[in-house]
């Protein structure tokens, strides 16, 4: 019990209820959470981490590394799949899970439900980054692209991530570290 406080409290992790958070209200505090001083290039930015498994939540956690506020958002029925991977699997914060997502706050947000899309556009209003690792035309599925988040907030940010690209014949394919080390000049990488 003592180690999962303390690597709860050095990662940061703060689970928000969507029922009765703030941002139903139309703010959210400022406050950071991993530092209450915050410093570094990054303090004062708040980052939206809708990514998922290494490349992403990686990538934003150097922004968290380097100061800025970033809330991890999951999906409440299929969360990160590196919860489980590593030790301590059963406790949802696996050795990998912890390692890309430390300094970060976290919520859940159905996106394919209107209110959690709702409660994402009013926390992209706050922010200056948005960070995914979607397939190509997902985030447009789920209605948060670019297009759909910079009308809410013209000056945000979208880094995406994909392992093929945005197009060519392998874009749709979800990548992971064993595709992409596989391919050689004479195979065709296999989503596995």
């Amino acid at each position: 019990v003592f180690a999962m406080h303390r690597l709860r409290r050095l990662t940061g992790h703060v689970c928000c209820n969507t029922q009765t958070d703030n941002l139903q209200h139309g703010s959210l505090s400022t406050a950071a959470v991993a530092s209450t001083t915050a410093t570094g290039p990054m303090a004062g930015i708040r980052v939206v981490d809708l990514s998922s498994v290494i490349s992403g939540p990686w990538a934003a956690s150097f922004l968290a590394d380097q100061g800025a506020d970033v809330i991890k958002i999951e999906d409440p029925k299929s969360p990160d799949l590196t919860r489980g991977l590593g030790p301590n699997p059963g406790s949802g914060m696996a050795a990998m899970f912890v390692s890309t997502n430390r300094g970060k706050r976290s919520m859940t947000l159905d996106l394919q439900q209107p209110q959690g899309l709702e409660l994402l556009k009013k926390l992209v209003r706050q922010s200056d980054v948005v960070v995914m690792n979607y397939r190509p035309g997902v985030a447009k599925k789920l209605g948060c692209d670019y297009a759909a988040l910079s009308a809410v907030n013209p000056d945000i940010i979208v880094m995406t991530i994909s392992g093929f690209g945005p197009s060519g014949p392998y874009a749709d394919l979800k990548v992971y570290d064993q595709v992409v080390q596989d391919p050689g000049p004479q195979r065709e990488p296999k989503c596995l």
